[in-house]
């Protein structure tokens, strides 16, 4: 449909070029210019591009850093299945011989509420700290769930004082205008 057009297509799917600002590539550059040794990464996951494109440049670059994408709506098949076939996709666009399964991929459905768009008071809580104690600015539908489960996982433990976690920022925060309310 769109090969003969002035369409682009990027977003979650494979970028037109094999090369680019795409989030692996760019991100996994990032931290290793940074110097960042980082144990895990961590993202919302929704349609599951982004994950997939983390995971790739995690692959890629080298990187042993485990990328965990915090859910933040419900998904009618397993979202790891679609993930990997993401992977496969971009690995196989980029000819490279690499391939993802379904078990290699960590997605958390703990934080998701009532679904997409759906307030959590752990949202609320996340945003409101993030905004307070780093200025950030999260919404409550993806950074905000995200964020609330990385705070969650780092309350039960299962993230700690030993671990370098780097929190991706999907964007998002104008969604905030549309919930005045909630932010007083």
């Amino acid at each position: 449909l769109f090969k003969e057009s002035r369409v682009a297509i990027g977003a979650e799917n494979c970028h037109y070029e094999a090369n680019g600002a795409y989030t692996g590539e760019v991100s996994a550059e990032m931290l290793k210019e940074l110097g960042v040794k980082a144990d895990y990464v961590i993202a919302a996951t929704g349609t599951g591009g982004t994950q997939a494109g983390i995971e790739c440049g995690l692959r890629l670059s080298g990187m042993d850093t485990k990328m965990l994408g915090i859910s933040v709506s419900y998904h009618t098949r397993p979202k790891e299945e679609e993930i990997a076939e993401l992977c496969n996709a971009t690995m196989d666009f980029l000819g490279c011989g690499e391939r993802f399964a379904a078990d290699q991929i960590s997605v958390n459905y703990d934080y998701i509420g009532a679904g997409y768009g759906a307030v959590t008071d752990a949202a609320l809580e996340a945003v409101s700290m993030a905004a307070r104690t780093e200025g950030l600015i999260l919404c409550h539908t993806y950074a905000g769930k995200a964020f609330a489960g990385m705070v969650d996982l780092v309350r039960k433990g299962v993230l700690t004082r030993e671990d370098t976690v780097v929190f991706f920022h999907t964007g998002g925060g104008v969604a905030n205008f549309a919930h005045p309310e909630l932010f007083r």
